[in-house]
């Protein structure tokens, strides 16, 4: 079988453009820290690292909705925790109404204490009424991103209003019945905090404002005897009780929800980790092996050259 001299520098010539190839995709390698460079290069593995960096993809956006809600929920606890400092004072006052005498209307031995103005109950009457304006812009604290915390799904409108009438101001819940919800998981799903209805309404249907600002109207009533002004007082006070009973309630919601997040914060980032290992397991160039086939292929086309140079320099007559 004779072999031209084409057929023997075509050989070597692919074999020098063969290994010099590899070379090159070596290098790719070694310069990217990968080994897989498009698809087609192990279409199952490529597959795999597209699901795992898709779940992480979804993890990334859970993290987020984990952190807008903790963000949240620590302000509301917040809030919350302010108002029931509000309202525990609230309570004190109405408490020390017992034995100080109703507002005296100038005429002896009517109405209060013959010689006594009454300003002990108007000063509480005032100091209520101050601590019912902090409540009120407590209940209407904004997020960062201008919603009311406590407007539950409709967190564009103020979930405490006031308008006045012929008898003083009457106050409304409004917003949501609802609280607002986020996805922190494929399976989980919690609430971005509490509602204005859960706070502040009553068991009757009522709701702590109305009750507070009645409160303050019979405090600044001369007419009242102080059997009315107990009663009244009674009742206020079993108000507010419920009031913090209510607020007592939502702080362990919010400090509940708020450790489900540490925890699927914790899971969130240990899945994150595992499906990162998984792709670098996949994709991952391992350099010593790396570096080694380059050296040999570096070997082997050094020496495919000199042979190419020493051929390619010969002729028919070096045989005759």
């Amino acid at each position: 079988m004779r072999i031209s001299t084409m057929q023997m520098n075509n050989t070597m010539t692919n074999n020098m453009m063969s290994t010099s190839s590899s070379m090159n995709r070596i290098l790719m390698e070694l310069s990217t820290g990968k080994k897989i460079l498009k698809p087609s290069d192990d279409t199952l593995a490529s597959t795999q690292i597209l699901g795992l960096k898709d779940a992480n993809a979804a993890l990334e956006s859970f993290e987020k909705n984990m952190k807008t809600a903790e963000s949240s929920l620590v302000l509301a606890e917040t809030v919350v925790g302010d108002m029931v400092n509000v309202i525990n004072r609230m309570r004190d006052l109405a408490l020390g109404t017992g034995g100080i005498p109703t507002p005296y209307d100038g005429e002896d031995g009517q109405d209060g204490v013959d010689g006594d103005s009454g300003d002990g109950r108007s000063a509480q009457a005032q100091e209520i009424a101050m601590l019912m304006e902090t409540l009120t812009s407590l209940a209407n604290t904004r997020s960062s991103s201008g919603e009311y915390i406590f407007g539950g799904t409709m967190g564009n409108n103020a979930p405490v209003g006031a308008k006045e009438n012929g008898n003083g101001p009457s106050f409304s819940i409004s917003g949501s019945d609802s609280a607002r919800q986020i996805k922190i998981s494929d399976s989980q799903t919690i609430d971005l905090g509490v509602v204005a209805d859960d706070l502040f309404v009553l068991s009757d249907g009522s709701n702590i404002f109305d009750v507070m600002n009645g409160f303050v109207d019979a405090l600044n009533d001369p007419s009242l005897s102080q059997d009315d002004m107990d009663a009244i007082t009674a009742d206020t006070v079993d108000a507010i009780d419920e009031t913090l009973d209510n607020m007592n309630r939502a702080l362990t919601h919010i400090g509940g929800t708020l450790n489900t997040i540490d925890q699927a914060m914790a899971s969130n980032l240990d899945m994150q980790m595992y499906n990162e290992s998984l792709v670098d397991s996949l994709e991952a160039v391992d350099f010593a092996s790396a570096i080694t086939d380059f050296t040999m292929m570096q070997a082997q086309y050094t020496a495919s050259q000199k042979a190419y140079a020493m051929v390619g320099s010969a002729s028919l007559f070096d045989f005759v």
